[in-house]
């Protein structure tokens, strides 16, 4: 999960006047600073227009990381850059911890392959059709969801 902002363009604002938060321009959440940008999938952009001004945690479950475009769904996969950690074989799939530039914890389930390396950097690919964003707090609603948003359970 990471924490995110959505703005309404121009140059990011998170509320603390330095214009280096993450911020969503039409169709994209952004995380400047040396982060990195997300398209919006159509079926959420509806969402992150009512979500304008307010913080959002963006949630991407650890097996919706891949270490290549998905097959037949190249544009609904976008690629982030990160600095691999931790890579932990699990027979056929392994963990990855890694960080990008923004957020220090984030765990990828993919499938095994030789050659990653540790203290690397790789580009991870992400299912857009498979992320959600959620209010801040222990309970934060799924904003996602397309019929009625659901809270997380703590």
């Amino acid at each position: 999960m990471v924490n995110t902002k959505a703005t309404g363009g121009g140059a990011g604002s998170n509320g603390n006047g330095n214009g280096h938060g993450p911020h969503v321009k039409v169709g994209e959440l952004t995380m400047p600073g040396g982060g990195f940008t997300l398209p919006v999938p159509s079926c959420l952009r509806d969402t992150m227009r009512k979500s304008l001004n307010r913080h959002l945690v963006l949630g991407i479950r650890p097996e919706h990381f891949h270490l290549r475009p998905i097959d037949g769904n190249a544009d609904m996969t976008a690629a982030v850059k990160m600095h691999l950690n931790v890579i932990e074989p699990l027979g056929n799939d392994m963990d990855v911890y890694m960080h990008t530039r923004l957020h220090d914890h984030v765990v990828g389930r993919v499938e095994a392959q030789a050659g990653l390396q540790r203290d690397s950097e790789q580009s991870m690919f992400v299912d857009l059709r498979k992320i959600h964003f959620f209010e801040p707090g222990e309970t934060g609603m799924n904003l996602s969801l397309k019929s009625e948003p659901a809270h997380a359970l703590a």
